[in-house]
């Protein structure tokens, strides 16, 4: 009688633990998870962050590149600051034009 309630509760655990999986997998494709972003099916990345600074204990400073634009970002505190914007020019349009 014992050991029939013994696998009642490990099958039932089981059970548990795959919806607890199944509702996971679910946030993280919708995005729903606050730390963990959404998939997208585009392989290209567009924005990257190259460098980062510790300027103290709460801020950083980041630079954050993109295809059009460079950014310094000082995060840590209420909101982010955009410190810097640089545009970035093709070389190739630079050339022609």
């Amino acid at each position: 009688m014992e050991s029939s309630l013994y696998i009642k509760a490990v099958l039932s655990l089981l059970f548990v633990l795959s919806l607890l999986g199944v509702v996971a997998v679910v946030l993280r494709r919708t995005g729903l998870m606050t730390n963990m972003p959404a998939r997208i099916s585009n392989t290209e990345k567009t924005l990257a962050v190259t460098e980062s600074l510790t300027l103290d204990m709460k801020h950083r400073l980041l630079h954050i590149q993109s295809p059009q634009k460079n950014y310094l970002v000082i995060v840590g505190g209420a909101q982010p600051v955009v410190v810097d914007v640089e545009n970035r020019i093709d070389i190739a349009e630079a050339i022609q034009g």
